[in-house]
């Protein structure tokens, strides 16, 4: 090697070693400055779903009323998307910027009715329902019997609501339709079924169930025909309506609410009115005559059987 190469191989590792030193110096000028002993590093913040105004209980949940907040540590069980918020029902007042959590919001069947439904137990066995095989979701017709007074001939059976939507039926629901039975154990005999009624439906159910015997008859899903209560005579109210109502109070007594709250007699369940229960006999004297009974004790129900 001669001594021009030696001076440019010489004058190269000096140039090499001026742009390292270069080098290190810029990138120690342009480096973040290194964190504090024990300051926290920067936390992973996640998006939860809060109330953007105050949420009154009671009224489904609009996208308006919710904004999305992040945050460091949110809630166990919050919401981290608004569309499975949206819609659902307040049980209690929620603060505005307080997170949306599923113990606030209404869960059961309460979020199965409709407006205007009330959710109502009836008694059912095998023989009064389609020998245990009605599901939740399935619709009925009800129809009830009734025998009028101690006279077992006077009786008489009808529709009382066509085309009821069942809620639950035994430990089953919409929500869990095996109930409470393990799997490949047998599920115990239903003893109610819970229905969804018109609130001035309700009247009539009780009664009929109270008084007489229901049988829950399955429809085809598909078959939406129902009976017009229209095309007959609305039986009388229990309660009368008071005298100085004005025009748009006498029309608020066709409300629902206003007619299930006006009550429904027994006789007028019958469609008899207050002929529906036989008159005791009497003699020719004009002596009503005494009925001979017994006391007959089922449980803690007591009923006087004629004999």
């Amino acid at each position: 090697m001669n001594k021009a190469t030696k001076i440019i191989a010489a004058a190269l590792v000096l140039a090499g070693l001026a742009l390292a030193v270069l080098a290190l110096i810029l990138g120690r000028r342009h480096a973040p400055p290194a964190p504090l002993a024990g300051s926290p590093a920067l936390a992973e913040q996640h998006a939860v779903v809060v109330a953007a105004q105050a949420l009154p209980p009671g009224v489904p949940i609009t996208a308006a009323a919710l904004k999305l907040t992040p945050m460091t540590h949110p809630p166990a069980g919050s919401y981290a998307n608004a569309a499975d918020v949206i819609g659902q029902v307040p049980v209690v007042a929620v603060a505005a910027g307080a997170p949306i959590m599923p113990g606030t919001l209404a869960h059961g069947l309460a979020t199965q009715l409709a407006d205007g439904e009330r959710a109502v137990a009836v008694p059912v066995n095998a023989l009064s329902a389609v020998g245990n095989r009605i599901k939740p979701g399935d619709y009925v017709d009800v129809f009830f019997s009734l025998r009028l007074g101690q006279n077992a001939a006077v009786t008489q059976s009808r529709l009382l609501a066509s085309r009821v939507r069942v809620l639950a039926y035994g430990a089953a629901t919409l929500d869990n339709r095996n109930g409470d039975a393990k799997k490949g154990a047998a599920a115990a005999p239903a003893s109610t079924a819970v229905l969804a009624v018109p609130v001035d439906g309700v009247n009539r159910l009780v009664l009929a169930a109270q008084n007489g015997k229901l049988t829950l008859a399955l429809r085809a899903p598909n078959d939406d025909d129902v009976s017009d209560p229209a095309l007959f005579p609305r039986p009388a109210s229990v309660l009368m309506a008071r005298n100085n109502l004005d025009p748009a109070q006498r029309e608020a007594l066709q409300n629902p609410d206003n007619r299930a709250f006006a009550g429904l007699a027994l006789g007028q369940l019958s469609g008899k009115g207050d002929a529906a229960l036989p008159a005791p006999a009497v003699h020719a004297d004009g002596a009503a005559r005494r009925e001979r009974t017994v006391q007959v004790i089922r449980g803690a129900r007591q009923q006087a059987e004629p004999y």
